[in-house]
């Protein structure tokens, strides 16, 4: 196993919870703009007032009438088609893949073949330097919908797409494509594949011969840089989506993500490398930023076999066994993290952790002392969470520190504990999170999220997402 194996399955797996528009250069909006000037620090009670301000303005820009169209289609796509005969698809499948097998053996459709050939003992199962080949880009489906048969045929196209072609009740043509653009970047695998050999004797005797290497097994995946979907109801597109990415494996994956539905825009970058690892998303409604958010690690490196060298299964295995024991040392390698969140250009909040290695060997070094009965031992607890992990509230994009979240101890009946708070520098009061958002002042909040939320649900007039008569109610 090799260190970029790990690198690899890190970065896509990094990008891929990180992603979620059409391509832009600013995926933020420009709401991650560095902060200018100061303000007056804003009361307890003052800052309330102007989250639950900048919460109505967020939640009454978002109107179902905008998106009616992309939902209804959907339902009524379902409605339409849940009877349509399906199992052409299947057919279609086997008589596609048969040509496929006849062109491209080593792929992975040809699995299936060797499978039956194996079994009718025309052909060995061996496993001996066996290449699967995944590639998204070398053939392309067209699915279409027969409305007087009410049946699904497939045919094979040479442009590398999967394209799916429907009508709505009302008859106008929809179509929803897949298509992969750019060059391709290639990545393998290779392990050893075998079974454990064990079981009864004809004397009815256990016996255990332990693990049997049955041969090699080599994947390799060629994915194009470029994947683009869109859903066209007309001429109008209603959702676009487009997927970029750039990586040379060993040192670096960078992705970016566009996601349209109608008007309703997602976007992200993921930059990571051996050394680093960013990210920058911004949701918009329209032409209006809503909410952005960036994360950092400076300083880290990709946790990686030792020295990064070649190992056997033998060694990978041992290694895997003291995970545990490695893990903090392990974390040493991040260092620091930090990360910011804007809301309409009123609201930032930005965090961090100073020192991941330090956090985790003085968590651990607690050891059993949230079971102990001395005050004192919870306070040093706190001091190091307060220590190692920061995160204060801003407004208007200014420099000043208006709240800052810290851990503190309470005491309940005679039990001491720790729990969130809210320091406020105007008066230097602390408040825990539970209490101060207990509060009638977001009462409204609720009310209005509840109201929106049924707004969406109405327009699922088949029950397509949701039980009929379903409705969100919040208790409070």
């Amino acid at each position: 196993m090799k260190k970029n194996h790990l690198f690899w399955a890190l970065a896509l797996c990094t990008s891929a919870c990180l992603s979620s528009c059409d391509e832009t250069k600013n995926p933020d909006g420009g709401l991650l703009e560095e902060p200018k000037g100061e303000m007056e620090h804003l009361s307890p009670d003052a800052q309330k007032d102007l989250l639950v301000e900048v919460g109505e303005e967020l939640l009454n820009t978002f109107n179902p009438e905008d998106q009616r169209a992309a939902v209804e289609l959907a339902d009524e796509l379902y409605h339409k088609y849940k009877e349509y005969d399906w199992d052409q698809i299947s057919v279609d499948f086997e008589e596609e893949f048969e040509d496929i097998y006849s062109r491209e053996f080593e792929s992975f459709f040809s699995l299936p073949r060797r499978l039956a050939n194996a079994i009718t003992g025309k052909q060995s199962l061996s496993l001996e330097d066996m290449e699967i080949l995944l590639t998204l880009s070398k053939f392309g489906y067209i699915i279409e919908f027969d409305d007087k048969t009410k049946s699904v045929k497939m045919t094979e196209t040479d442009d590398a797409s999967i394209t799916v072609k429907f009508s709505d009740a009302n008859g106008t043509k929809c179509e929803a494509k897949v298509w992969g653009e750019g060059k391709e970047i290639e990545g393998s695998y290779t392990y050893e594949d075998g079974h454990w050999d064990w079981g009864y004797d004809e004397y009815g005797n256990y016996y255990d011969n332990g693990w049997v290497v049955d041969g090699k097994r080599t994947i390799r995946v060629k994915v194009p840089t470029t994947i683009k979907m869109h859903l066209k109801h007309g001429n109008e597109a209603l959702i676009s989506f487009t997927f970029n990415w750039d990586s040379n494996l060993e040192d670096y994956v960078n992705t970016s993500m566009n996601l349209q539905v109608i008007n309703l825009k997602f976007a992200e970058e993921t930059k990571v490398s051996t050394k680093n690892a960013s990210a920058v998303f911004s949701f918009s409604y329209g032409d209006k930023p809503l909410v952005a958010a960036a994360a950092n690690l400076p300083k880290y490196e990709l946790i990686s076999w030792e020295g990064g060298k070649d190992i056997t299964d033998e060694e990978g295995e041992k290694w895997l066994e003291e995970y545990d024991d490695k893990y903090a040392s392990l974390l040493g390698k991040i260092g620091a993290g930090e990360a910011k969140v804007d809301v309409l250009g009123k609201i930032q909040i930005k965090g961090g952790v100073t020192d991941g290695a330090a956090l985790v060997d003085a968590y651990y070094n607690w050891g059993d002392t949230h079971y102990s009965d001395d005050l004192k031992e919870y306070e040093a607890f706190c001091d190091f969470m307060n220590k190692y992990i920061y995160l204060s509230v801003y407004y208007n994009n200014t420099t000043t520190e208006q709240a800052k979240l810290l851990m503190d101890t309470y005491e309940d009946y005679g039990y001491y504990g720790v729990e969130p708070v809210l320091y406020f520098p105007q008066d230097e009061t602390r408040i825990a999170i539970a209490t101060y958002f207990n509060s009638s002042k977001f009462l409204g909040l609720l009310d209005i999220i509840e109201d929106l939320a049924n707004s969406y649900i109405a327009l699922d007039k088949h029950n397509l997402i949701f039980d009929d008569d379903f409705k969100i109610e919040i208790d409070y």
